[in-house]
């Protein structure tokens, strides 16, 4: 928690030096959202975006969000995350990347998880409505179990896909998918997909609605589901 804090003030301080750059926009998202998996609960999430373009062709986008939710009086879901990623573009479809993200959900069997990753990217379809990203590269994971179970760090292989469809100035699809498996073990791998729809009521506020599945073929405990699920709705705002 204190980490995610931290993360978010470490922003908000960058943009102080920022907000001159007509390259910056953030925006807070609030809704309703319910769980299936290891967490199974109907509650309200909260979640900060911050993207940046230089330009030098850099990009830098930060995220973090936070899920909470009680039913009589007992702790349902609690979720802590934060994720800052950037990429360099060294030709037009051509980049590498860097990033790291935290992770607190003691549901999911993780007191803390931190990762840290690069690697190199291609802007595959680029068009007016429709951008297709493909990444490859490693990742370094530092595991600090919410049991007994002795801390670890473990590398990965990762690949990803980043995908954005416009269906008019208003209303946008998105798609972020990755897999991953231990470089020592092929056995111990993950895969995400979130998607997303936004529908903009205007220029700051916008309707929103996703699914975000995660499947985990080793999770940390023998006694948790291996795949966790969030379907969600809510409200965006844009400044």
């Amino acid at each position: 928690m204190r980490k995610l804090i931290l993360s978010v003030l470490l922003i908000a301080f960058l943009s102080l030096f920022l907000k001159a750059d007509d390259g910056l926009k953030h925006s807070l998202e609030a809704g309703f959202i319910s769980t299936s998996g290891n967490t199974k609960s109907s509650t309200v999430n909260a979640e900060y975006k911050m993207e940046y373009k230089t330009q030098k062709k850099t990009d830098i986008k930060f995220n973090t969000d936070l899920l909470y939710g009680k039913k009589s009086g007992k702790t349902t879901n609690e979720r802590y995350r934060a994720n800052l990623n950037i990429k360099h573009y060294y030709q037009k479809n051509l980049f590498s990347y860097a990033e790291i993200s935290y992770l607190k959900n003691r549901f999911e069997g993780y007191k803390h998880q931190i990762n840290g990753g690069f690697g190199f990217g291609y802007r595959i379809i680029e068009s007016s409505k429709e951008l297709l990203l493909g990444l490859g590269g490693l990742l370094m994971r530092y595991n600090n179990y919410s049991d007994d179970k002795k801390s670890e760090t473990l590398s990965f292989i990762k690949a990803s896909t980043e995908y954005k469809y416009k269906f008019s100035e208003k209303n946008s699809f998105s798609a972020d998918w990755y897999i991953m498996a231990n470089s020592d073990d092929i056995k111990d791998y993950e895969t995400s997909l979130k998607a997303k729809l936004v529908f903009k009521l205007n220029k700051k506020l916008a309707f929103t609605t996703g699914v975000e599945i995660k499947y985990d073929n080793t999770p940390p405990a023998k006694n948790l589901y291996k795949t966790d699920s969030t379907t969600n709705i809510g409200l965006s705002y844009s400044f």
